[in-house]
């Protein structure tokens, strides 16, 4: 899990985390034809399994298994990060929301965390 988080602790001591390097796609929708074998097993999305067409799909993907990880060690779990986490884990690529969506959820269920 950790190869793609990087961890930043700031002069106020406290740990900042950077999600990094996904690289199998692009921030564009146009989908690309190569075949990205490497990563944590559970975080390749099926679709990379199979050689089929990578697009930002995958990534969300990856992220959604990366988020489902996280929340192993840090719960409980809100409602909306457990709908945003299933979504993106979808085995179908054209069944999960928009890298997008994801990202405006995640600020959304953030937002409202922080508030309660």
């Amino acid at each position: 899990m950790t190869d793609n988080v990087l961890l930043r602790r700031g002069s106020d001591q406290r740990l900042t985390a950077k999600l990094i390097d996904f690289g199998c796609a692009s921030w564009t929708e146009n989908p690309i034809g190569f075949n990205c074998g490497e990563g944590a097993s559970n975080h390749i999305a099926p679709e990379v399994r199979k050689g089929k067409v990578v697009t930002t799909a995958t990534d969300v993907y990856s992220m959604g298994r990366l988020l489902e990880d996280v929340c192993r060690v840090y719960k409980p779990v809100s409602r909306g990060l457990s709908s945003i986490i299933r979504t993106a884990t979808k085995a179908k690529p054209n069944n999960r929301q928009s890298l997008a969506i994801m990202i405006q959820g995640l600020k959304a269920d953030l937002t409202s965390e922080v508030r309660t």
